[in-house]
């Protein structure tokens, strides 16, 4: 799991953390399918990549860090993986990787952040400059 500082920040978008998923309709409970970034006045940065977790005051700040599977499952076809879903996943993906190996900057991406990348491309035609998403035409 990528807990880098480059994942937090490009996973740290409303396109993403809109698909983060609580528990009840308190917002600051987080469910244990996620792996997150929290900060906070009195507490230093922590990354927690299991259990429940509270912040432990109002203000702290969570950024949802989507796993590799949660990111395919943004992007899947339908309704459900197929064989068929599969290979088109795997196509593209491959694809996209290709043209990503163009760029020298991506060549040291983790497999979530390249995953991360697909998404962004594919749903919201953005690409990451390195700092930020930025739109594509």
């Amino acid at each position: 799991m990528d807990t880098s500082e480059t994942y937090i920040k490009m996973s740290d978008c409303p396109e993403i953390q809109k698909e983060a998923r609580y528990i009840g309709d308190n917002m600051e409970e987080l469910g244990n399918w996620f792996a997150f970034y929290v900060t906070g006045k009195w507490q230093p940065p922590v990354i927690y990549t299991y259990g429940l977790c509270l912040p432990y005051e109002r203000g702290d700040y969570a950024v949802w860090l989507p796993r590799q599977d949660q990111l395919q499952e943004m992007v899947k076809e339908g309704n459900k993986f197929s064989y068929t879903n599969n290979l088109v996943l795997a196509g593209k993906f491959d694809k996209f990787c290709s043209w990503q190996a163009n760029d020298i900057t991506s060549l040291d991406w983790s497999m979530e952040q390249l995953w991360l990348a697909f998404v962004m491309h594919e749903r919201y035609q953005k690409s990451w400059d390195g700092s930020k998403w930025i739109a594509t035409c």
